[in-house]
């Protein structure tokens, strides 16, 4: 009997939305580390891209099928990482997988593994936040101070 015979069908439909899931976070965190320009964050994300590449394999194991990456998600997530930054696009990649993560959880009866993949994820998020260190960042703080003045300027001449 192999593995997809003994998962239930919901089961094996989620293990092949994460299986798409890692190869796409793969795809996507491979993306941002070659255009990073700090040597710790490019080594950063290329390890969280081996180890979401990992994962997939993982879930390759269970459901013996390749899967095709989610290419709208990438793409999208392309275009605003240039517009909006790489600590936007990982916090909103992020958040998809927070909501994999709850889901995890519930199947950790059936797949084993994903109690160790969950912690892995948890890692990835905390080592993400830790090493991206975009300039921008640093001076949005500045920018809103300036917005406000001007907002107050604004208001007190048409006062």
């Amino acid at each position: 009997m192999n593995v997809k015979q003994q998962l239930s069908p919901f089961i094996y439909k989620r293990a092949l939305q994460f299986q798409s899931d890692e190869i796409s976070g793969s795809i996507l965190y491979e993306y941002i580390a070659r255009r990073q320009k700090d040597k710790n964050n490019k080594f950063a994300m290329m390890e969280i891209a081996k180890a979401e590449r990992n994962h997939y394999e993982t879930w390759k194991n269970y459901t013996k099928k390749d899967v095709n990456p989610n290419r709208g998600k990438i793409f999208f997530c392309k275009i605003i990482s240039r517009f909006l930054g790489d600590t936007f696009t990982i916090k909103f990649f992020e958040q998809g997988e927070n909501f994999g993560i709850k889901e995890l959880h519930s199947i950790e009866k059936e797949i084993p593994e994903a109690r160790a993949i969950v912690q892995e994820e948890e890692e990835h998020e905390n080592l993400l936040m830790a090493m991206v260190d975009e300039e921008r960042l640093h001076y949005i703080g500045a920018v809103v101070l300036g917005l406000n003045d001007a907002l107050v300027e604004l208001t007190g001449t048409i006062a």
